[in-house]
């Protein structure tokens, strides 16, 4: 059942279990503001690690910038799809897949 509790090495093990060797597991997390994806992330992360490499990449690496949003009159629409730059995220998802290229954008909030 959906609303029962989970142990974060559970699901781990789940997706461990679902690793070919030679080849790349994607994994994607959804849900809304602040609902917690990126604690559960970083501690699937860890979980899987020493064995299992990971890289976690958030959407907000590819949020488009603000600069960008205004004079494409999407301020108020930050968020939602048409304010990030999907290309960009699918370029490195697929370089990721292939094992291939550097490690993926950060976001950096500024205060």
């Amino acid at each position: 059942m959906a609303d029962e509790p989970f142990e974060i090495a559970d699901l781990a093990a789940l997706l461990a279990g679902r690793i070919q060797p030679g080849s790349t597991l994607l994994v994607g997390v959804t849900g809304s503001v602040a609902a917690g994806k990126s604690t559960l992330v970083a501690a699937l992360a860890a979980a899987l690690a020493p064995a299992h490499r990971t890289e976690i990449v958030a959407t907000d690496g590819f949020l488009r910038a603000n600069a960008d949003l205004d004079a494409a009159g999407l301020t108020l629409r930050k968020g939602w799809p048409e304010s990030y730059d999907a290309a960009g995220m699918v370029a490195v998802l697929e370089q990721l897949r292939e094992g291939v290229g550097g490690r993926p954008r950060l976001f950096a909030r500024h205060l």
